[in-house]
């Protein structure tokens, strides 16, 4: 008897009722299973879809008491197992899982499975346009945008080959039983510490993401990345180093790799000794930054499994233009180029973006920082702005403590008034860039109204410039 079918007629406690809960309630709806929606928010969230697939939904606080008479709870990434009501059902013996545990239990096809503090979602996009291109069929959900259950619901994914997911440290906590393909820790910097103990529990949720795995990929220039217990197979990658199995060459600008990861003679040697390499010049890169150079070769090692012609490859990578607000170049307006790299919630993703494009950089960088930190440490942004940044202006909820990291920081009120000042102080050959360091819920929705909002401001400029005569 398969899993699903043993959860037929069962009663399911779904708790949240957001994109991943939404999923998971058509999906056991759909499956004859007796499915109750539980969401503690006010504004009562997809309440007509629920409504419509014939669920109880309760709009309330989480009641153990209710709880406890589920057979399963499934539990959304945003909820904490540590919440009291779910500390007590599982105290009692009842099985709380996420979606992605839940979808790990179900599926039967291969799986790449993909997570990091930094880059995953474009790293799960590249995965996926490489697959699909190259003939293998493949599904992209999870934190991306379609939810995993989503994806098994869909009529076509009998279809699937694979399955990409892009897991969060939420995603990650409940989860046993996936058994990836391959799977990757990109990169591990402070995160979420608003709901970890310890920096130490946010790195081992990420490395829920290597069990199981049959290729473990990992980040040689971030020891964090390492898996714990190799008992797997492993791959590396580097942008510092050339022992690694994918590294940069810095004088040739190539990303190199030895031939034998995409079916090639690992024993053919050049006349020089040399082993034979595969190489990706950054002629053939349609993205920049040498954080983007890792996230080329974390997708090209989480694909090796499936033997895809490189040559077919080439092409493909060079037609990759990345993701809005991850360091997406908007235009340049006077000689002055404008980056929206709204997505950097955190410090990792700012320190890995100033070093991505400083090196392009033919004048000064200036750095527009500023939001909710998520009472993460901030202090690895001292080094890095001293060393590439010629001015930051900040913004915004924690615009104080960013301030104490970085002394010169020039205070600002709003996104619109550090767009203001960087144009009154940028010249031509200069970066202005928005990588904020910080959550934007302080000030907008989501990452994403911030950067379409920094978006609107630059082009602003260029339509008041226009308006007064003036040219780009």
């Amino acid at each position: 008897m398969s899993y699903l079918t043993g959860l037929q007629q069962q009663h399911i406690s779904i708790l949240g009722a957001g994109i991943s809960g939404l999923a998971a309630a058509r999906y056991l709806k759909a499956h004859d299973c007796h499915v109750t929606v539980y969401d503690d928010r006010a504004h009562q969230p997809n309440l007509e879809a629920l409504q419509k697939l014939g669920v109880t939904v309760c709009y309330q606080e989480f009641d153990a008491c209710l709880l406890q008479q589920s057979d399963l709870i499934v539990v959304s990434p945003g909820i904490a197992l540590s919440h009291p009501a779910l500390s007590e059902v599982r105290a009692r013996g009842i099985d709380v899982i996420g979606d992605v545990e839940l979808f790990a239990r179900i599926n039967s096809k291969p799986v790449i499975a993909i997570t990091g503090s930094n880059g995953k979602s474009t790293v799960t996009q590249l995965v996926g346009e490489l697959l699909n291109q190259s003939g293998i069929s493949a599904c992209v959900a999870g934190n991306i945008g379609l939810a995993v259950l989503g994806g098994l619901f869909q009529d076509s994914h009998e279809n699937y080959d694979v399955f990409v997911l892009e897991l969060s440290s939420f995603q990650l906590e409940t989860l046993e039983s996936l058994r990836p393909l391959s799977a990757t820790v990109l990169n591990i910097s402070e995160d979420h510490m608003d709901r970890y103990n310890s920096y130490k529990d946010y790195i081992q949720a990420k490395h829920h993401i290597y069990r199981n795995a049959a290729l473990c990929v990992y980040n040689s220039d971030d020891q964090y990345t390492y898996p714990e217990v190799k008992t797997a197979a492993c791959i590396d990658f580097s942008v510092k180093s050339n022992r690694s199995a994918f590294f940069f060459n810095h004088a040739t600008q190539e990303i190199c790799f030895d031939s034998k990861l995409y079916g090639g003679d690992s024993n053919l040697i050049s006349p020089t000794g040399a082993q034979h390499f595969n190489t990706l010049s950054m002629r053939d890169i349609g993205i920049t930054g040498l954080h983007n150079i890792s996230n080329i070769m974390a997708a090209l090692a989480l694909i090796s499994p499936f033997n895809i012609d490189f040559a077919t490859l080439k092409p493909l990578i060079n037609q990759f233009k990345g993701l809005p607000h991850r360091c997406e170049l908007i235009g340049t307006q006077d000689g002055i180029a404008w980056i929206n790299d709204s997505k950097a919630t955190n410090v990792g993703a700012t320190v890995a973006a100033i070093e991505g494009v400083a090196p392009l950089c033919k004048g000064k960088v200036i750095l527009i920082a500023g939001g909710d930190s998520k009472a993460a440490d901030l202090s690895p942004l001292s080094a890095i702005v001293a060393q590439y940044v010629s001015t930051v202006f900040v913004y915004g909820k924690d615009a104080d403590l960013l301030m104490q990291v970085i002394p010169n920081a020039e205070p600002v009120k709003s996104l619109n008034d550090a767009v203001t000042s960087a144009q009154q102080l940028a010249s031509e050959g200069d970066v202005v860039l928005l990588s904020p360091a910080c959550a934007s819920l302080d000030m907008y929705k989501n990452f994403e109204a911030r950067g379409e909002h920094f978006v609107q401001l630059v082009n602003d400029l260029s339509t008041n410039k226009s308006s007064s005569g003036g040219s780009i």
